[in-house]
This record gives C-alpha cells, structure tokens and sequence, in this order.
C-alpha cells in the first residue's frame, strides 16, 4: 500500500507522469503548463519529494516564475514513484542522461532549464556538455563537476562487481512506522524530522510485515567505472549554458575542492553561498528561489 503524502496544502502541485520507452517516470510539478520546463533532478536515494518545500515557497510567494516556467520534479528510476529498471539492467550513471534525453523529447521542449541537487546536478552536467542546444541554464545544488576515478580503475571494477553479487543476498530493511523510517533517514543524513518526513513519505510502501523502502535496492551498488579528472574537466568545459551554483556552508567539502578543479574552465559561472547543509534547498527554500529568481529573471521567456 501506498503511503498518503501530503501534496494538498498546496493545491498548485500537481503529480505527473511521464512514459519512456523503456519506463514510466513519476514526479510533481508546478506552474505555468505551456512554460519552459525547469526540470529539477533529485540527488542519490532521495525523490522529487525533496523539492517539495521549493514548490511550496515559489507558490506561498507567487512567484512570478510560475507565469513563465513549468517547474518538474522527476524521481529518477529506481527512486520514488518511478518504475526500476528491468531485472536484467544497473543504474549506470551516464544511463540517466538517456532518461534525461527521453524526457525531454516527451516534453516536445526544445530548450530546458535544469536544476540539479547532488546526484541530479551531476547528471545535470553531463546531460548540458553531450547537449548543449537543449540546455538554456544549468543551476547546481551541492553538486559541481563530476566524480572522477581513483587511481585503481581496476579495484573500483572489482568493488562493483562484487557489489552486485552481495546485493542479491540483501533483505530489505523493515520499519514498524513511518517515524521509525524518518528517524533511520535524519541519522543517516543532515536532514531535520520535517524535511525527511518528505522524501521518506514518498519512499516508503506498506504491507503486512511493517513498511519498507520502495527504492531498487540495485541503487546502493558501487559504480563499475567513473571519468578520469582530464575528461571530466574536458566535459565540463563543452557545456554552453550559465552555470549557478548554490553550496551549503555546511555542506559538502568535495564541492570546495571541485571548485578549485572545475571552474576555471567555465567561462559564466556564478556561485551563491546559503547557511545549510547539502539538503540546503530543504533547508533554505527561501533563500534558493530568491537565488532562482534573480538567475532567471533577465532570460524569461514569452508566457
């Protein structure tokens, strides 16, 4: 059974749908429906739940992006709402660039405005560097460059491998409540009750042994390969669109150091810093439609 989540204190959200070849995608959204999309990519083991207190700014404020844009909250594959993959394929990272792709050609949009947190900013920007006429604007959220690969590309091979094979041994994790499930989430996390409550609410099934997470449990294996640090910085440099990047104070350490690799190759790049941690979008609502607004504002297209 499916767990109830709280979309109706804000009527302008919506649930949405989006058939793939190959899957359905799920996801919320809000706006303007005949808008330019701004697609907003979740991070890893999150949903597009996570955007929700960003939805729910944009329409206590009416914004007036929501008269221009189509803000879409997607849950990648094997996350939230959306189907998993087939039992015989992996969540490869550069496989949610396809899904990317194929979104947007069920949108009929040709231009896009992506927002990215973690995870989702990183296919973010691959996706805006192998596409750079499909990408208006690229905003990061905790989320810059790309993880690169470690001096064993081997060791990391074999880790994957032997990854798969242990996953298939795994039970899934089994909670008496949903507050059991928001307590596991905020230890793990630096997440506060309320906004766990969020995503966990939209990750969680129930049935009669307790509730469990509804995720493919195919997620938590370890990548078979990742770039090497010369093509990441190369793949960064190709991207054509306005860079924003919005980082936590508290965030994520690996984002000061991807700094130092990566924007010196990026020619239009402005950076925002907001009291918070890596879920500062959570955290700081406010603060990031404030920094959305201001980067939007000058390119809004015709409603």
């Amino acid at each position: 059974m499916d767990i109830d989540m709280t979309l109706d204190n804000t009527p302008e959200i919506e649930s949405v749908r989006y058939p793939l070849s190959h899957l359905c995608l799920a996801g919320i959204a809000i706006g303007n429906k005949a808008g330019q999309p701004i697609i907003c990519l979740h991070g890893w083991l999150d949903n597009a739940a996570s955007f929700l207190p960003l939805f729910q700014q944009l329409a206590a404020k009416s914004s007036p992006l929501l008269e221009h844009y189509r803000f879409i909250a997607i849950d990648w594959p094997g996350h939230g709402l959306s189907d998993h993959r087939g039992i015989d394929a992996h969540y490869h990272f550069v496989d949610y660039v396809d899904d990317l792709y194929q979104l947007q050609q069920t949108l009929k949009s040709p231009s896009v405005n992506l927002l990215g947190h973690s995870m989702g900013g990183m296919v973010a920007t691959l996706y805006a560097s192998t596409f750079p006429d499909k990408v208006s604007q690229l905003i990061l959220i905790e989320a810059f460059g790309l993880l690169t690969e470690t001096d064993d590309p081997t060791g990391l091979l074999r880790r994957g491998i032997e990854s798969r094979a242990k996953q298939g041994n795994l039970r899934k994790a089994r909670h008496t409540s949903v507050n059991s499930a928001i307590k596991a989430r905020v230890n793990v996390s630096d997440l506060d009750p309320a906004s766990a409550r969020f995503i966990v609410e939209r990750g969680l099934v129930e049935d009669e042994g307790g509730y469990f997470w509804r995720s493919d449990a195919r997620l938590r294996t370890v990548s078979l390969y990742r770039y090497a640090l010369p093509q990441a910085q190369q793949i960064v440099k190709q991207i054509q669109a306005p860079i924003t990047l919005i980082k936590g104070e508290q965030g994520f350490d690996m984002i000061d150091r991807a700094i130092e690799l990566f924007a010196p190759s990026i020619d239009r790049l402005s950076i925002h810093r907001l009291t918070g941690g890596h879920h500062v979008h959570m955290q700081q609502p406010d603060g990031v439609v404030d920094i959305v607004e201001q980067t939007l504002t000058d390119t809004q297209p015709n409603p």
